[in-house]
């Protein structure tokens, strides 16, 4: 029961993971998707560490199995997070470069 359980997440998160390299062989320039991708992600792996809880809870799995799931789950989400963070970063320094390249257009037509 363990063992189908874990391969069952495995198989889930592989799923989630692979999702957006297979999506029409297309990389996504919109960094709006990108992030909207990574969150979709993150809110996976949440799912399954509640899970993996539930799991852990009815002693389907044991302790050290727990632990080391949990772990790599949270380093998971860590990374997707500051991958997030980054995209919203370029965002960020996007924009301020659109503004500040128009209001110098703004300023060289006057």
């Amino acid at each position: 029961m363990e063992i189908g359980i874990g391969i069952l997440l495995g198989l889930l998160s592989i799923i989630v993971l692979g999702v957006p390299f297979l999506r029409n062989g297309k990389i996504d320039n919109d960094s709006g998707d990108i992030a909207k991708d990574l969150r979709t992600e993150r809110l996976a792996i949440y799912q399954n560490i509640k899970v993996l809880e539930n799991d852990f809870r009815l002693k389907h799995i044991t302790e050290n199995e727990y632990l080391d799931r949990l772990n790599d789950y949270r380093f998971q989400a860590a990374d997707l997070l500051r991958k997030e963070d980054k995209v919203l970063e370029m965002d960020d320094l996007i924009e301020k470069a659109i503004a500040k390249h128009g209001k110098s257009q703004n300023d060289n037509a006057q």
